[in-house]
């Protein structure tokens, strides 16, 4: 999997740079786990704070496209974002209304 950063933009209001990025060379669509590793990575940004926001695949092709942020710290994190965004990204589940805690 090779990931390039097709742009890169600091959003000063927000506190938090904003990324739009290109997967190539994946056989599969990656886990949102797996974009933020690498993007933590790449950025050399801490892991807890990249959100990915879209993840599109390309029809026909192995090629993904998405959208991530990262932000400066966890406070303006929290402020900004849905707290299902964070969790999403964090894998943490909450179950639906009507289902049963494991």
């Amino acid at each position: 999997m090779r990931l390039n950063v097709k742009e890169k933009k600091k959003n000063d209001l927000f506190k938090r740079t904003e990324l739009t990025f290109e997967v190539t060379e994946s056989k599969v669509t990656p886990s949102r786990k797996e974009l933020r590793e690498k993007l933590a990575a790449v950025e050399n940004a801490p892991l807890q704070y990249v959100i990915i926001q879209a993840i599109t695949p390309s029809f026909g092709k192995h090629d993904v496209h998405g959208t991530a942020v990262i932000y400066k710290d966890e406070k303006t994190m929290k402020e900004v974002e849905l707290a299902y965004w964070v969790d999403a990204n964090n894998g943490i589940k909450k179950p639906k209304a009507g289902e049963k805690k494991e």
